[in-house]
């Protein structure tokens, strides 16, 4: 017999979605093979799934496999290798000035100093630029 599943109307995270058994159209093969990618830009208009795509990534590099049961992902994964999970919400910022901005950022990199003692030094610094006034990211290159 067959089960009615519900469409996941106004849900937009992936563990929410899979634990509730609503209707998810398994593109977790495209989610593998961008993990594999050396760069990914993501530039979707809105209400484009942006959001759902990013939770699959966190439930993905949590190594959350439960999640992905009878989803492509599981033929091709082998390794399922944990990796640390920094997630900024940058939504309350819009149209705020750049110090607003780099003391948003700030607010948020907090808690994860705490969960990832590491995380400032040597993964991800900010720092103001005198000339322009700008926050740089700045990301060392690989040691590979």
């Amino acid at each position: 017999m067959n089960t009615v599943r519900k469409y996941p109307v106004g849900i937009q995270t992936f563990s929410e979605i899979r634990k509730g058994n609503y209707v998810y159209i398994d593109k977790t093969d495209l989610v593998w093979e961008m993990t594999r990618m050396k760069y990914v830009f993501l530039s979707r208009p809105r209400r484009f799934g942006k959001s759902l795509l990013t939770t699959t990534l966190d439930s993905y590099f949590k190594v959350q496999k439960e999640l992905f049961e009878r989803l492509k992902i599981m033929d091709l994964e082998t390794e399922w290798e944990q990796y640390p999970v920094l997630h900024f919400d940058m939504s309350g910022v819009r149209h705020l000035p750049v110090e607003d901005v780099r003391a948003e950022i700030v607010r948020q990199i907090v808690p994860l100093e705490r969960v990832y003692p590491n995380f400032r030094n040597p993964f991800l610094c900010l720092r103001r630029e005198p000339q322009d006034r700008a926050v740089a990211a700045v990301f060392p290159k690989s040691q590979t």
